[in-house]
């Protein structure tokens, strides 16, 4: 549990901080670490409503972050499920 809350203290810190891009690989990371990571869709959320403007290229679309957090999670999630030597979760 530490570790999942110092991860998010350091995903926070990259989002605030870094380059955007370094901040989606650590997210990346954290997902895969952890199971179901919400976290860093909420830190991209975070970070749409600090730096988020409407651009054309994304169809004027404000919160590109945050649906590209959700679909980071939704295909780390998927890819976890297909991968054999990740454990699976006993019912």
């Amino acid at each position: 549990m530490i570790w999942r809350i110092l991860a998010f203290f350091v995903l926070l810190f990259s989002m605030l901080f870094l380059p955007f891009w370094l901040s989606v690989v650590l997210a990346a990371a954290a997902m895969f670490l952890f199971p179901l990571y919400l976290e860093a869709v909420f830190i991209f959320f975070i970070s749409d409503l600090l730096y988020g403007a409407p651009e054309g290229r994304y169809l004027g679309i404000t919160m590109v972050s945050a649906i590209l957090g959700l679909v980071l999670l939704a295909a780390i999630e998927f890819t976890k499920k297909k991968i054999r030597l990740y454990p699976e979760k006993s019912q």
